[in-house]
């Protein structure tokens, strides 16, 4: 099981651009699902500190992520970025990565098999840990 990494944060910069100002978290989630036997994916918006660019942050829990491949298949399935505007990293745990998401935006787009007030619920445990 080493060799997977089942907790996955993407980040797609500056999604108001060009092509990619019409993408919707459907048709992100559907690109990943290809990608990966996933579990559930959260899909916030986000907006730059500047108030005119924003991102996505999508969050991926699956079960067969290889670690040699996994960031070369996201960013070959998100071309309209290119290179660190796809940030792809992998986390620990899972909650860590539902709490970074929904910092923002409080009703993300949740497929899988929890719903949208079960990742928030997460979140929250996690924020509530963290202060103790």
């Amino acid at each position: 099981m080493d060799n997977f990494r089942r907790f996955i944060l993407i980040t797609l910069a500056q999604s108001g651009k060009g092509e990619r100002k019409n993408i919707q978290p459907q048709e992100i989630s559907a690109r990943i699902q290809a990608l990966f036997r996933c579990n559930v994916i959260v899909i916030t918006q986000e907006k730059h500190q500047d108030g005119e660019e924003r991102h996505h942050h999508i969050g991926v829990l699956n079960e067969n992520a290889h670690r040699k491949n996994a960031t070369k298949r996201i960013r070959e399935s998100f071309s309209e970025w290119q290179g660190r505007q796809c940030n792809v990293s992998f986390h620990k745990a899972w909650n860590t990565i539902c709490t970074y998401v929904t910092k923002e935006d409080k009703e993300p787009y949740v497929w899988g098999n929890f719903s949208r007030e079960q990742i928030l619920q997460q979140a929250r445990a996690r924020q509530s840990h963290k202060k103790k």
